[in-house]
């Protein structure tokens, strides 16, 4: 009995009349907003911005003539209203997808996937408790660090950086920072290396900017007064400088730590605050990024009931992604509200749609339909539109997703922290966007099937 019932309601949502003026009019928007469009596009990057505008509301214009062929405009409008809501939400998904995954792939870029510090300023046993990660399962790579808050000057520029002493054998093994390297190597940190007699160090392209250094430059670290390495545990003393000769220019893609962060060789670090051969912690590489909790719980029971605190990069980060998920799921809500104004107009066109065939209703009741028969065409004609607009919006959102990625949308790395905006569209997101439009599609079909429903044979016929 559903074939013949989504027969009907098919029927009944296609165009008797064709227009051709609606048509021909739709085509025009599609025609003009295209081809301005594309000449904004193409002009410069200032116009792109209004450029994608015009091909957004030349697209639309496309999809509601190529519509109009089939559907009547009630729900040519319905549809179109189903396939911009989809379209909106998943695209915001995706947007926000795409920061989220843009700053895990910078955030784990320059820091390791677990941490393991100690309290105090003592930590002298760090090459025991590399052994002992290296021992765990799933931890593919392990090597320790200093960090200090520091000033670095050249000529009349200074700035407060962070200093991260590495050990440039096993740098690799631990952090993606090798590939960040846009010139100079990890190796030349090492007094007498390829730089020369002085250490080296390796600055940020955003910090060499600043400071305006380049390869082979002389930079000025000055230590202040106090062991920053250890708050609240700070012993005065008169600051000290040392020179330095950059090594190499690094580029993570995320603004604070180019501008923040430096790299310089660990037995260097560890001169910089003369307590000897002590480190800040230990970082771990692993081989599932998501185990980290569970590695970390097991390192916590391997190094005993020592002063010892093992940080996984979610915890590290907690602020940041908990605010992108807060941000998601509130944008996803407000996104929403624009497929529930579509179901609106999903009603109004249903239930006029009950007035124009109630003669039809009454003979198919008179022939012996029951009430869910009935119930099931009106429902059949909501699930066509929920279809077909759900469709339309995740390959709408699929287009958009794919230009912005080709195009780039450029942001200010000060505000946003990268400089293009990111897109990642998740298949499970889209597919979940897609059923959300299409149960309220349906549920917007409740009110005009109960009315059919409640339509008697009688006046349906009465004067007929």
């Amino acid at each position: 009995m559903l074939p013949y019932e989504l027969l009907v309601g098919w029927r009944y949502l296609r165009r008797s009349k064709r227009s051709r003026k609606t048509v021909h009019a739709a085509l025009a928007i599609f025609t003009a907003a295209t081809g301005l469009g594309g000449v904004f596009f193409a002009a410069s990057v200032a116009l792109r911005e209004i450029g994608i505008l015009l091909l957004v509301f030349g697209s639309i214009g496309l999809v509601a003539s190529a519509l109009l062929q089939v559907f009547s405009a009630f729900t040519t409008v319905s549809i179109l209203g189903v396939a911009l809501g989809v379209r909106t939400l998943a695209v915001v998904l995706s947007v926000t997808g795409g920061f989220e995954r843009e700053f895990k792939v910078k955030v784990l870029g320059v820091n390791a996937h677990v941490i393991v510090m100690k309290y105090g300023v003592d930590f002298a046993e760090y090459e025991d408790v590399i052994g002992k990660a290296r021992a765990q399962k799933g931890v593919t790579g392990a090597a320790p660090f200093v960090l200090h808050e520091m000033m670095i000057s050249r000529g009349s520029e200074q700035t407060g950086i962070l200093v991260k002493g590495i050990d440039p054998a096993r740098v690799g093994s631990v952090l993606d920072a090798p590939r960040h390297l846009r010139s100079g190597s990890f190796a030349a940190l090492r007094a007498g290396g390829d730089i020369g007699a002085l250490p080296g160090v390796l600055l940020g392209l955003g910090l060499a900017e600043r400071l305006h250094a380049s390869v082979g430059d002389v930079v000025q670290l000055v230590a202040l007064g106090g062991d920053f390495a250890s708050p609240g545990l700070a012993i005065a003393e008169a600051p000290r400088s040392f020179d330095l000769r950059v090594a190499g220019l690094f580029h993570s893609g995320f603004e604070e730590y180019d501008r923040r962060l430096v790299y310089i060789d660990l037995a260097q670090s560890q001169k910089l605050v003369a307590r000897g051969d002590v480190v800040t912690g230990v970082e771990l590489k692993l081989s599932d990024i998501y185990a980290s909790g569970k590695i970390a719980r097991a390192m916590e029971k391997a190094l005993g009931d020592g002063p010892y605190r093992v940080i996984d990069w979610k915890e590290l980060n907690h602020n940041l992604f908990s605010a992108l998920r807060t941000q998601k799921v509130v944008l996803a809500l407000v996104m929403t509200l624009i497929v529930l104004v579509a179901a609106f107009n999903i009603v109004a066109a249903l239930a006029l749609l009950v007035v124009r065939k109630t003669r039809e209703i009454a003979i198919l009741k008179s022939m012996g339909l029951g009430p869910g028969g009935v119930a099931r065409i009106f429902q059949s004609a909501g699930l066509v539109i929920g279809l077909i607009g759900a469709g339309l919006g995740v390959l709408w959102a699929i287009a958009d997703c794919a230009l912005v990625e080709r195009y780039g949308y450029p942001l200010d790395p000060k505000v946003y922290l990268i400089g293009r905006l990111p897109v990642d569209p998740d298949p499970v997101e889209l597919a979940l966007t897609a059923g959300l439009a299409l149960a309220i599609c349906l549920l917007a079909t409740v009110y005009p099937a109960r009315r059919a429903v409640e339509l008697r044979p009688v006046e349906g016929l009465r004067y007929e």
